[in-house]
Order: structure tokens, then C-alpha cells, then sequence
């Protein structure tokens, strides 16, 4: 497997579009939760259905946006799981077997003594500075894409039902 292909696995794009679309859905009523609780943002009136609330209705108000955040939470978490395993599976194989400690030796005096411009074998360079950031990069763009959300949604259900 190359170079190119293996950084390709790690770094490709952990989340499907129906995911991304199920996220910005949970982020949107986290947000919209924490408003209502916050800033008080509950309607009084609904002027274009007639409908006026009083303060038990909007208690109710805060009760079914919850729902809603619980729906969504559970729906990203469904989707969002079965990308990250999907990503998990195509990570994982673009990996080659753990080298011997005598092998991380030999690849590292390669890499530090290639100062002249030649070209480093393609193991070698796997092991390099490049792959290290994008392992790293990789795991964290899990973290902010798919934990996070799940993070903040589960804080705003909390703050909307046990908020001000």
C-alpha cells in the first residue's frame, strides 16, 4: 500500500453526508435550547397561529424541545457511531503491522541521515513527522466531529430541563 493511500485512510472524511445533516440538526437545537433556557427565549405568543402561552404551556415548550434534542442526539449518535466504525475499519487497515524495535532503529538513522536529498523509502517516510500530524490530526477531527456534537447536545438537554 502507498504512502499517499495509507495518509488518504486516516485522514478521508470520517462523517457521511446524511451525518453531517443530523449533526448541524443537533447543534441547531442545542443552540436554540440554550437560548431558550439563557436568554429566556420561550414565546408567548404565536401570532401567525393565534396561539397564546401561558406559563404551564411554556414549560411544555421546554418539555418538547427536549424531545426533540433527545431525538437528535440518538439519531446522530446511531449515525455518527456507524461512520466512526466505518473510519475505525479503514484506519485501522492503513496501518501496516507494528515494525521491531530494531526496525524503528534502522528507519530512524535513515530519516536522519537523508539530509542530501535523497529519496527515503516509502516505509521509512510512513513513520515520518508527516503521518505522525496526520494520526493526530485525524483523531481529533473524530473528537470535533462526532463526540463533541453528541457533547454539547447532551448539555443542552440538561440545561433545558433542569435550567432557570
Amino acid at each position: 500500500m502507498k504512502v499517499a493511500s495509507r495518509l488518504e485512510g486516516i485522514l478521508k472524511d470520517p462523517l457521511s453526508e446524511v451525518s453531517r445533516k443530523e449533526r448541524r440538526a443537533l447543534l441547531g437545537i442545542s443552540l436554540l435550547s440554550i437560548m431558550v433556557v439563557n436568554i429566556g427565549l420561550i414565546p408567548t405568543k404565536i401570532s401567525a397561529l393565534g396561539i397564546d402561552l401561558k406559563p404551564e404551556d411554556q414549560y411544555a415548550f421546554r418539555i418538547i424541545l427536549a424531545l426533540v434534542l433527545v431525538y437528535y442526539i440518538i439519531a446522530f449518535t446511531l449515525y455518527g457511531l456507524s461512520d466512526f466504525f466505518a473510519w475505525r475499519i479503514a484506519f485501522n487497515t492503513s496501518f501496516p503491522t507494528p515494525p521491531k524495535e530494531e526496525d524503528i532503529k534502522m528507519y530512524q538513522s535513515i530519516i536522519d541521515n537523508n539530509n542530501d536529498g535523497e529519496e527515503v523509502s516509502e516505509r521509512s517516510w510512513f513513520g515520518s513527522l508527516p503521518s505522525r500530524y496526520a494520526h493526530f490530526l485525524s483523531k481529533f477531527r473524530i473528537f470535533f466531529e462526532v463526540f463533541l456534537p453528541v457533547l454539547i447536545g447532551v448539555c443542552a438537554l440538561f440545561a433545558t430541563l433542569f435550567g432557570k
